[in-house]
């Protein structure tokens, strides 16, 4: 019930060999198959869950907002320039939770701006909305790095980045350090202790 990150220490186990992130394990989209996926993996807030950016959709071609750059990158292996992309799918799913969205629907954005307008009076337009949801998963980060979190804690263990032998990612090699440089720039993070920077809780009116 403790997890693997827990069992591995206590049997004395690498812990690189513990698939987890931030002490939630890893669910099925395996990180080498969508790079994408597993930068989320790595910068999510409470480590590997899909249900916080399934990255993997916006691959596949079932999840798509062009407009916030969420569509499918040059190549599954390849993410460059899909950084914000994935950072505003984080965003759009913190909105999806606090609204209580089932985001296996793919509700476009515009339609839930309309609905959340309609129930709670408010005037949202796409903009102030994302917005919302990018208050959301910074003031996550900024709690998360107050209990302890660093940088160094978004990585996927090397269990996960073994290259394999065999099978449709074959050869695959994971090395996602540049994407996540790109990553904390989009997000206004400090690279040397991974905090939003002061600037950014200002923008975002958090301080």
């Amino acid at each position: 019930a403790e997890g693997v990150r827990v069992m591995a220490d206590k049997f004395g186990v690498d812990p690189e060999l513990a698939a987890h992130v931030k002490g939630l394990e890893i669910p099925m989209h395996d990180p080498r198959a969508f790079a994408g996926q597993a930068l989320s993996y790595m910068t999510g807030c409470v480590g590997a869950d899909h249900n916080k950016c399934d990255w993997y959709g916006a691959e596949l071609g079932n999840v798509e907002h062009s407009k916030l750059r969420i569509k499918p990158s040059k190549g599954r292996y390849n993410i460059k320039g899909s950084e914000r992309g994935i950072a505003k799918l984080q965003d759009l799913r913190a909105i999806d939770d606090s609204a209580v969205n089932c985001n296996m629907v793919k509700v476009p954005l515009e339609d839930v701006v309309g609905y959340i307008n309609a129930a709670t009076g408010f005037n949202y337009d796409s903009k102030s909305l994302m917005e919302v949801g990018e208050r959301i998963n910074n003031l996550k980060r900024l709690i998360s790095c107050n209990l302890g979190i660093t940088r160094k804690d978004d990585k996927i263990p090397e269990h996960n980045k073994k290259v394999l032998s065999s099978g449709r990612i074959t050869g695959v090699k994971l090395d996602l350090e540049d994407n996540l440089k790109t990553y904390y720039k989009r997000r206004g993070w400090d690279w040397e202790t991974g905090r939003p920077t002061e600037e950014k809780l200002k923008e975002l009116r958090i301080l």
